[in-house]
């Protein structure tokens, strides 16, 4: 789902449009891609998951952690400080990191490698994770001083006013070395980083603080990787400010920040019904550019979006929303619950990235001990709703019904999906295009939701007609799809 490989982004908006236009739904044998952020889980344990648990619940890309030499300090966020290009970290080797993308790969899931090409460490010196030696503005093999701006506009040298353009592309983000991006020899430097990655085995990159990177500096980085590389830039939306994820959909897809603050909001102030506002949509990316979210490893820790540790079941309601919306491709998340901004992921006695061991839950806790691994992307509603999504394909959403807390939609004669976050049941009759019989829920029966020509979870009767006549119960959803209908 890149704008360098738009075959699926352009067929999708066609067919869409036109079907639109004739009043007519879309088919629903077109599907829209998930990913999953896998936050600083090693290189082990991605492969692990892979295959025991992404390729088999449909999920198409693990979004993973920086790879390259970093420096030695115990919180999350020395991954984003660069020593070196080496593929060595606490998360794990190159040769580790290349059966990963192996064992993923034969598992039906592509890799996107964490890119941090905007900057190297901010230390004024120090030993890298594998053993390099470095000073800042000097990074042996790599940079030095000239390769860097130097910024005159703040007296810090930091980015200091967000509205102004120069600072935020010139200037040194919280004091990081700003790579001087416009030169040709940071751009082939940058490029043949990236292109070692491609070459063992990832699909395409996470651009991180692509915001900080001037969007034709850019540009001219990833002409230079093969034209099937996947791109996607974290540009977080800022109000006033002149630098906007719109600015970079020309050469990659982004993160809609907004998306994911919108959710929170409804959640956490149980006003939901805006969700059905269509002008809503109006104020973040295209659909066709936008990977939709619950929560990220920032907006987990700035307050910005949900937080598991905080909010587990409406982080499991807002995450079966975002997979029945058909907006964007859905990003969902994999972390370790923590207390403190800065807390490390679990550590093992020579400081390299503990292995995942995922918490055997099928729904959620009402509190996560810290250094615990939830793994919500195993959740039965969240694996249930991914297989929904698949069905419901393209469908654009219909029937829409609201009432205080409560939303649904259908997505043609596909499926249909409700939410109740309010602290009463609602008996509504959701009208629908499914065809009239008895269908097992999804958010209760997981992704195989019949056994035996039995439901695993909820049974709910569709009538003739379409209508549901169902008890929605408080706080809780339910989701119902063409090939989970009893024969």
């Amino acid at each position: 789902m890149s704008l360098k490989s738009s075959a699926f982004k352009a067929f999708a908006t066609l067919v869409i449009g036109s079907l639109l236009l004739s009043g007519c739904s879309p088919s629903s044998n077109q599907q829209t891609p998930v990913g999953v952020q896998l936050f600083m889980y090693n290189w082990v344990s991605v492969a692990k998951e892979c295959k025991q648990t992404l390729g088999p619940a449909g999920i198409d890309y693990a979004f993973i952690s920086p790879a390259q030499e970093h420096i030695q300090l115990a919180p999350w966020w020395v991954h984003y400080q660069p020593v070196s290009y080496q593929i060595e970290s606490r998360l794990g080797t190159r040769e580790q990191f290349r059966q990963m993308v192996r064992d993923c790969d034969s598992a039906g899931v592509k890799i996107i490698a964490d890119a941090v090409i905007n900057h190297m460490a901010a230390s004024e010196k120090g030993i890298g994770w594998a053993g390099t030696s470095f000073t800042k503005y000097s990074y042996p093999g790599l940079y030095e001083r000239e390769d860097f701006h130097s910024c005159s506009l703040t007296k810090s040298k930091q980015i200091e006013n967000y509205r102004n353009l120069l600072q935020v592309q010139t200037c040194e983000l919280l004091g990081l070395p700003d790579l001087a991006t416009k030169e040709k020899k940071v751009q082939e430097t940058i490029a043949s980083y990236l292109k070692d990655l491609l070459s063992l085995g990832v699909a395409g990159f996470r651009i991180d603080a692509a915001k900080h990177i001037w969007t034709e500096d850019l540009r001219e980085i990833i002409e230079l990787l093969p034209e099937n590389t996947l791109i996607y830039h974290e540009v977080i939306r800022g109000a006033g400010e002149p630098v906007q994820p719109e600015g970079y959909v020309h050469h990659g897809d982004l993160w809609e920040f907004s998306y994911a603050r919108d959710m929170r909001s409804y959640f956490t102030s149980g006003v939901i019904t805006p969700s059905l506002n269509q002008a809503r949509y109006q104020s973040y990316l295209p659909s066709e550019s936008a990977i939709s979210f619950i929560t990220n490893h920032d907006t987990e820790r700035n307050g910005e979006a949900l937080n598991l540790r905080l909010h587990a079941k409406s982080f499991e309601l807002a995450t079966a929303m975002m997979l029945a919306d058909p907006y964007g491709m859905p990003m969902l998340y994999g972390g370790y619950s923590f207390t403190g901004f800065d807390d490390a992921p679990p550590l093992n006695s020579d400081g390299t990235v503990s292995d995942v061991e995922c918490l055997a839950d099928l729904e959620p806790r009402s509190s996560y001990e810290p250094g615990t691994w939830p793994c919500p992307y195993q959740w039965r509603s969240t694996t249930g709703m991914i297989e929904f999504r698949k069905v419901a394909g393209l469908n654009p959403r219909t029937n829409a019904v609201k009432a205080t807390g409560l939303v649904g939609w259908g997505r043609g004669s596909a499926g249909f999906f409700a939410v109740n976050i309010a602290k009463n049941s609602y008996e509504v009759p959701f009208e629908t295009q499914l065809a009239p019989g008895r269908y097992c829920d999804s958010i209760t029966g997981g992704s195989k939701p019949i056994e035996n020509n039995r439901c695993k979870g909820l049974e709910i009767t569709v009538l003739e007609g379409g209508l549901i006549e169902h008890t929605l119960d408080a706080n809780s959803a339910f989701a119902i799809h063409e090939k989970a209908r009893l024969r």
